[in-house]
């Protein structure tokens, strides 16, 4: 029975290097000639594409991305201080009845301290960005006044 599982095991195998093979000879095969074919209007066109992504369509898509991103951040705090005034109140309630306690605050808090450290860490990125642009503002400043004298 063992000589049967080995046999399996060594035809998948087999099998998944076979299909690897199969994959990496197509790669080679079509990215060769689709390259040895193109004119060089259709590298000027590859061109174009990739620098218009790379420089107009990319920055939008992170830029709402980040908003997008900043509105659920938002929504969870917000839900995440009303979950806890509730919490609050009845872990009081709770409490005085039960003498242990329910357990709730333990799943809020590691939440509640992640998304803390994640807004955290945004401020000090956008602070250092900002300290940035401003050495670079002084620095075109002093080129100015050199450029203008």
């Amino acid at each position: 029975m063992t000589t049967t599982g080995t046999q399996n095991a060594s035809n998948a195998l087999k099998i998944l290097w076979d299909r690897l093979s199969l994959w990496s000879y197509n790669f080679k095969t079509q990215s060769h000639d689709t390259f040895s074919r193109m004119r060089w209007e259709d590298y000027i066109r590859l061109v174009a594409v990739l620098g218009a992504y790379i420089l107009i369509i990319r920055p939008v898509l992170v830029k709402l991305g980040a908003r997008h991103q900043m509105r659920e951040l938002e929504r969870q705090e917000a839900r995440d201080k009303n979950l806890g005034s509730s919490n609050v109140n009845d872990q009081g309630s709770q409490h005085s009845a039960n003498s242990g306690t329910t357990g709730t605050d333990s799943a809020v808090d590691p939440a509640v301290r992640h998304r803390q450290l994640i807004r955290k860490a945004l401020l000090e990125h956008e602070e250092n960005l900002r300290a940035t642009r401003e050495e670079e503002d002084d620095d075109d400043q002093d080129i100015d006044e050199f450029l203008i004298e």
